[in-house]
């Protein structure tokens, strides 16, 4: 099931712009430039260190609707997960009239990471007990450089090499006849690929800014474990095969304006273009039938703001709110399975469309060459995953909300 699952990341903070709810394209005065704004760099006129921890507390609803010819049904559950969020290092070079800035950053991010149980009506066998596990993890090393062109303008690039994995289990335990465990629906897929983020930072005046971005994805080829229905409730027949993984290149730009020298406004907005592309799943036998992938045109905002309670001898407690809104939607067809006894699964049509908001909150304390920052974050992402093929019919409605807290520290020297 290829594109079975796509999610947004909220990920690769430090507190500000953790805090600021993303919105950091147009400021992009941390480590965490290398993931937003590689143009920013050329800002940090000192060597700065700095490093995230995050916790994830979510809360997982399935609910199953048309499985593939089974009643309808659904997984409900909690899960907590504690991650190294982001870690990076840059260091300014030349002269510091025109620096040249590198940095190196690592990023893991676990936006949806739980798992659920529930009661499957599996017929004539009676009810059995439903668990699915859902996840999606990317982890990416990063290099960068930042260039102050002119005293106003800047611009950046960075190379990011991301490990995405995809994994989704639905797994069934009959409890009131043979007390068997299987894997009913399974998709274990993992993708490395590169991608090229390109920026530029424009100072309108000593309050404004104005920044732009651009990522350029390689294309990936994503392996996948997977099991498929043959014929339910029965279970499936696991196969591996391969595929080109692509995904859109998106364009970002952002604003920036301090109306007082304490009081900060950020607005940021990402859009990618609709892409389509011809794929064949390679198996080890050779491919299955062409899929035809389709990525609609999507716009991502994020707002922040940020105030700094003036503490006198150059510290201070900043204070920040950030809202984001990220819809997207994808559809894949038709994508035929083929077994070497020939096609035993034919998807004609499979669509997955993601809806993720976003509030967060964040404080913390700095010093000179010295910050720590706690931070609040509520995201909800809403999932719906529509499927058809030769062996039935399945609606799935996933709503996952996740708070996490994170704690970052910084320093320059």
């Amino acid at each position: 099931m290829a594109c079975l699952l796509a999610s947004p990341s909220f990920a690769n903070d430090l507190g500000r712009s953790f805090g600021m709810g993303g919105a950091f394209i147009a400021v992009a005065d941390d480590p965490t430039a290398i993931f937003y704004n590689p143009a920013g760099l050329s800002q940090l006129k000192v060597a700065e260190v700095g490093g995230s921890g995050r916790t994830d507390a979510s809360i997982l609803s399935n609910k199953f609707k048309e499985f593939f010819g089974v009643p309808s049904f659904s997984t409900d559950g909690t899960n907590n997960a504690t991650n190294a969020d982001f870690s990076g290092i840059t260091y300014p070079f030349l002269s510091s009239a025109n620096p040249l800035v590198l940095g190196f950053a690592r990023g893991n991010s676990s936006l949806i990471d739980v798992s659920g149980t529930g009661k499957f009506p599996s017929g004539f066998l009676g009810y059995a007990d439903a668990k699915t596990s859902w996840a999606d993890r990317t982890q990416s090393l990063a290099v960068a450089a930042g260039y102050e062109v002119l005293p106003s303008f800047s611009l950046g690039l960075s190379v990011i090499r991301s490990f995405n994995t995809k994994y989704l289990d639905l797994f069934l335990i009959d409890t009131t006849l043979v007390n068997a465990s299987f894997s009913f629906l399974k998709f274990d897929g993992t993708a490395d690929r590169y991608s090229v983020l390109l920026g530029g930072l424009y100072k309108l005046s000593d309050a404004a800014a104005i920044g732009a971005t651009v990522n350029v994805p390689s294309e990936a080829n994503r392996v996948v474990y997977s099991s498929l229905p043959v014929s339910p409730p029965l279970g499936g027949q696991y196969v591996e095969y391969s595929y080109p993984d692509r995904i859109p290149i998106v364009a970002g730009i952002g604003f920036s304006y301090k109306p007082v020298p304490l009081l900060l406004f950020a607005l940021d907005v990402k859009s990618s273009a609709a892409m389509s592309y011809d794929a064949k799943p390679k198996f080890d036998w050779g491919y299955g039938s062409k899929m035809r992938v389709n990525f609609d045109s999507y716009a991502e905002i994020h707002a922040g703001c940020e105030y700094t309670f003036d503490l006198g001898g150059g510290a201070g407690v900043p204070v920040r709110v950030g809202w984001a809104s990220v819809p997207s939607h994808l559809t894949a067809e038709p994508f035929d399975v083929v077994s070497g006894f020939g096609s035993f699964l034919v998807f004609t049509e499979h669509s997955t469309r993601i809806d993720s908001n976003l509030l967060s909150i964040s404080c913390g304390y700095k010093k000179e060459d010295f910050s720590i920052d706690l931070g609040l974050q509520s995201v909800n992402v809403n999932t719906t995953i529509k499927a058809d093929s030769t062996g039935g019919s399945t609606v799935v409605k996933n709503s996952t909300n996740i708070l996490s807290v994170l704690l970052s520290v910084g320093a320059s020297f």
